[in-house]
């Protein structure tokens, strides 16, 4: 099979190998064509490239799974310490996932363990607490005595404000006992 673009093809830079390839790599570090064969550091020995390896070391931690690289000034054993004395960096996966969950709210109704999600959780307006699909309206969370309990105190104030305007008719003044500033004549309605 004959590819119509020869000019892209290149013979492989490592010594005794001289592949012609078509799909040839380049080597960001030393400029050098190669082969799949030979395109890593180590298999065409690339001195720019190993010799920036050679100071990186990064390493998997014992505890956590967690890749720790080493820090500039110190050796890689002081850096994993340092990592594994930090409780935030190094904490095993059952431990990280037990905090993922316990950031989550869970559904206020009576006996529900949902844990919900920003996407699946719905605020009452009546209770204004958050709740998961099971309970999300007001008959399956048991919302009518937290209703009940917020409307009779709505009543209490509506009440109260009766009760002022009646003195305020009678003649008895305001129930702060203060006088108004100017008195308003009665709002009248035509239909």
């Amino acid at each position: 099979m004959e590819f119509a673009n020869h000019k892209a093809w290149k013979h492989c830079s490592a010594p005794l190998c001289n592949q012609l390839d078509f799909l040839p790599f380049n080597c960001k570090e030393c400029g050098h064509v190669f082969c799949a064969e030979h395109q890593a550091w180590k298999e065409h020995n690339c001195t720019v490239g190993l010799r920036k390896l050679a100071g990186r070391i990064a390493e998997p931690c014992d505890r956590c799974n967690a890749i720790v690289a080493q820090e500039t000034g110190l050796s890689f054993e002081e850096s994993l310490t340092k990592h594994q004395a930090d409780p935030k960096a190094c904490i095993s996966a059952k431990q990280r996932k037990r905090a993922a969950k316990k950031k989550r709210p869970r559904c206020a109704a009576k006996g529900c363990k949902e844990r919900l999600r920003a996407y699946m959780q719905f605020h009452c307006k009546h209770c204004h607490s958050k709740f998961c699909v099971k309970h999300r309206t007001a008959e399956d969370h048991r919302c009518q005595e937290k209703r009940a309990d917020h409307y009779t105190t709505l009543l209490a104030k509506d009440r109260r404000k009766a009760k002022a305007a009646d003195r305020k008719s009678e003649g008895a003044g305001p129930a702060n006992g203060r006088r108004p500033a100017h008195a308003s004549p009665p709002a009248i309605t035509a239909y």
